[in-house]
């Protein structure tokens, strides 16, 4: 067993490689077994000191925490950086973390947490680095075989960018990290009822833009 203060790098896995999405089955076989349980079986798991439990979680979400994390900045370090500290806040906790039935929710409300606050400090220093809420295709979605593809990903790309922060934020979450209603309300302290109207307001202005088009833009978020 790990003592508190050390981190358990999952297989001495590098950031680089996680930058991406990985297959478990491929790349880490032994921790497959744990992609078929429920996310609250695996947090479970984790919460009574498995490791194995511990590297799937950081293996998992390591992509989709730094994918949401450089929408709010172009800084790369600072958002590995807000990762492993929180993977660390969470390995240093773990025996007194409530349940969750989603552990993408947790991890994505921790990390937005770390990142704005460090983004807040940018801002008065730096604003090369840091910038408002921006929707930031994976690479994989930039590898388009066909021209007129690569020229509906543009014209995809400047209307989502034609939103305010908070619509774009809430398209993200909702058609990218498939969260609820409820959970994108939480995450970012407004009404329930507040992300609906948000939802709405933006894909109304999404669909003035780009017509059939929009169709593009929230199934560009859901297949990635």
């Amino acid at each position: 067993m790990l003592k508190n203060h050390q981190l358990p790098l999952p297989l001495n896995v590098s950031h680089s490689a996680l930058d991406k999405r990985v297959d478990l089955k491929k790349d880490h076989p032994l921790l497959a077994d744990f992609e078929s349980l429920p996310e609250k079986t695996v947090w479970d798991h984790f919460r009574n000191g498995s490791d194995e439990a511990y590297s799937f979680i950081y293996i998992k979400f390591f992509p989709v925490l730094y994918n949401y994390g450089r929408q709010f900045t172009a800084d790369t370090a600072l958002v590995k950086d807000a990762i492993h500290d929180v993977f660390v806040n969470i390995w240093n906790r773990k025996e007194h973390l409530s349940p969750t039935d989603s552990v993408r929710f947790y991890l994505l409300a921790s990390i937005r947490r770390r990142i704005v606050k460090s983004v807040g400090k940018l801002k008065k220093n730096d604003r090369n680095r840091s910038r408002t809420f921006e929707i930031v295709m994976p690479i994989e979605a930039q590898i388009i075989a066909h021209q007129n593809e690569k020229e509906q990903i543009l014209k995809v790309r400047e209307a989502v960018n034609r939103l305010t922060p908070r619509q774009r934020e809430v398209v993200f979450l909702m058609f990218y990290e498939d969260l609820t209603h409820k959970q994108i309300a939480q995450m970012l302290s407004l009404e329930t009822k507040t992300i609906y109207n948000l939802l709405s307001k933006a894909m109304i202005a999404l669909k003035k833009v780009m017509g059939p088009l929009v169709i593009l833009a929230t199934s560009l978020f859901a297949d990635l």
